[in-house]
């Protein structure tokens, strides 16, 4: 059984599309990211600067891509995803890739970048040590707030929203509040999709995931949940609040939901198709819209 799967893995890696290359280096991601940037400093009415918009695809990036290849050095040839076993067979070119980038990346943030954002980076950046802490080196307790979803969902979300919520000296509004926290469980949603969407795997790779954890129907009820969550506080926030910014904030946030609860219910459509991967991650590319604005 695991002679095959080695087997498939091998030949895979070298028959994947190029939109699978893609979405296994995390490039997809990385736009998903700069484009949840523009909603943010829009929304904000704030000026990051340039260089913020290199070091923030660049630090998420790194931290994507260091994850993958901690689970493919872990599991080395028995890694069943092709992601895993990708940054496996090509480890010493990423971490090659890695230490440049990060090495690009500090001298940006020390140097170009707001004090402001800086200083929350260090926070940032202690919360991330703290994720990695949690998913690898702890034990694999059962607890809705332990789960590695929650974590990537959370340093994702900080990572985008941080920087210009510190360029306002952290005065943000209610509205601005529900948006990001709206935003957080979009995020989060997204990651429980991929869960249950992987689960076979994952138990055959021994993830601590929610859904090898918790279940397959455990985890698609906490997804109804919280989407049903991100669709209350958005008409909340649109009934309520006045400015047009946090209506078309919401409608996003509404619209992506909508997204995913559609991709969850097509789960066998689009497994068979492996395709899931590239839609979920562009549907995070919808913030970009915001770019339409002055």
């Amino acid at each position: 059984m695991k002679l095959s799967i080695q087997n498939k893995s091998k030949q895979d890696i070298f028959n994947i599309h190029w939109w699978q290359i893609f979405n296994i280096l995390s490039i997809d991601v990385v736009i998903g990211a700069l484009a949840g940037g523009v909603m943010a400093v829009k929304l904000l009415h704030v000026n990051p600067g340039i260089v913020w918009w290199i070091v923030l695809p660049l630090s998420v990036w790194i931290v994507y891509t260091l994850d993958h290849l901690i689970d493919g050095v872990k599991l080395k040839d028995n890694s069943h995803p092709v992601r895993h076993f990708f940054h496996y067979y090509y480890v010493k070119q990423i971490i090659i890739a890695i230490l440049i980038l990060s090495i690009a990346n500090i001298i940006l943030i020390l140097f170009f970048l707001e004090n402001k954002i800086i200083e929350f980076g260090l926070i940032a950046g202690m919360a991330t040590l703290l994720y990695l802490f949690i998913v690898y080196f702890s034990g694999k307790k059962k607890s809705y707030l332990l789960q590695k979803e929650f974590f990537v969902a959370l340093i994702y979300t900080i990572g985008i929203w941080g920087g210009p919520v510190a360029l306002t000296s952290y005065n943000i509004i209610m509205p601005e509040i529900l948006i990001i926290a709206s935003f957080f469980l979009t995020v989060f949603a997204a990651i429980l999709i991929f869960s249950v969407f992987e689960v076979k795997h994952d138990r055959f790779d021994n993830h601590n995931t929610f859904a090898v954890n918790f279940g397959i129907y455990k985890t698609a009820n906490l997804i109804y949940f919280l989407m049903a969550a991100v669709f209350i506080i958005c008409i909340g926030i649109i009934v309520i609040a006045s400015n047009p910014l946090y209506a078309m904030a919401s409608k996003v946030m509404m619209i992506m939901s909508l997204l995913l609860l559609i991709i969850l219910n097509s789960a066998e459509h689009l497994k068979r198709n492996n395709i899931y991967k590239s839609i979920i991650e562009m549907i995070f590319w919808i913030p970009g819209l915001f770019l339409i604005l002055n």
